[in-house]
């Protein structure tokens, strides 16, 4: 499907070493997420080279994992 044809694969590291492919994301920059649209929403609001701290769930927890945004290739 699309997300492997992305190159997507569930429970594997992120290249960036960053949020793992199976984390829920709830919050981007302290504002909280329902949905792929509202991460999109808060990330269009951003410039490439900027630090947002997403708010993932993981392996039972909260995790804080600041990413650095970059432009689409």
């Amino acid at each position: 499907g699309p997300a492997a044809r992305a190159g997507l694969v569930p429970f594997r590291r992120a290249p960036d070493g960053g949020v793992l492919i199976g984390d829920v994301i709830t919050e981007v920059g302290g504002e909280p997420v329902a949905d792929l649209d509202d991460v999109l929403t808060l990330l269009e609001q951003r410039r490439p080279g900027e630090t947002v701290v997403f708010t993932v769930w993981r392996a039972g927890q909260a995790r804080k994992v600041p990413i650095v945004l970059r432009a689409a290739e």
